[in-house]
């Protein structure tokens, strides 16, 4: 996949599973936006490109 599509795509994955974690399902209680921005950092570069979950979390302050 071309990185231009990949950036785009975790973007949106990054923004989304942000959005999933602050959410209470019925499964289990929202996390703060300050436990889900850990989370998202904890897995940057893993399952999520690093330099979309640092603009990402650099546009929420």
């Amino acid at each position: 996949m071309p990185i231009r599509s990949r950036r785009k795509n975790a973007s949106v994955n990054g923004s989304s599973h942000h959005d999933a974690m602050t959410t209470t399902r019925p499964y289990r209680k929202a996390l703060t936006k300050e436990g889900a921005s850990t989370e998202l950092l904890k897995l940057q570069d893993q399952q999520w490109d690093g330099k979309v979950v640092e603009a990402f979390l650099s546009s929420r302050k």
